[in-house]
């Protein structure tokens, strides 16, 4: 029985190494429990995902996932995309526009260029690093239930300070 082993793509490893980075990086969150396991099994997961979809090399789709999947089961403090609930989820009418969305969220807040590239933006509380709080750095609303993103034409179920609902 012959089984793929997807290589991993530029994009993809600088996609995984950042939200590592991230997690080794946040204040609420133990150093010593962020181990480089974290990143080998995002690494495996982006591998199977790839699998999944038939491809031999891990593009930032299949590294996305495996951030997403991760963001999911270890519940951290500071989450990248805020709270996510299994119970008020649904499933989209527009999935891949969605996805899009999401994707460019992270990315945004990561510090990543369309390209994958690290890019480090100012904060807004002048402070060094990575302004990781989302798209113009403000909590302004410090509340969910604001406006959710128009993906398409339509309402999508993600909200930038919520998360998916």
């Amino acid at each position: 029985r012959a089984t793929s082993q997807p290589t991993m793509s530029a994009p993809a490893e600088r996609l995984l190494v950042a939200y590592f980075t991230r997690q080794r990086q946040e204040d609420g969150r133990s150093q010593a429990r962020t181990t480089i396991r974290l990143l080998e099994a995002m690494v495996r997961l982006a591998q199977a995902h790839a699998r999944l979809m038939f491809r031999q090399e891990v593009s930032l789709q299949d590294g996305m996932i495996a951030v997403l999947m991760m963001e999911v089961s270890l519940g951290s403090a500071a989450p990248l995309l805020g709270p996510i609930s299994a119970l008020r989820s649904s499933f989209s009418t527009d999935p891949d526009a969605e996805l899009a969305a999401v994707e460019r969220l992270v990315l945004e807040r990561l510090g990543l260029a369309d390209d994958g590239a690290p890019r480090p933006r100012p904060r807004d509380d002048g402070g060094d690093g990575f302004d990781l709080r989302g798209f113009g750095g403000s909590a302004a609303s410090g509340y969910c239930g604001g406006a959710p993103e128009q993906v398409g034409g339509k309402r999508s179920r993600f909200d930038e300070q919520c998360g998916f609902y």
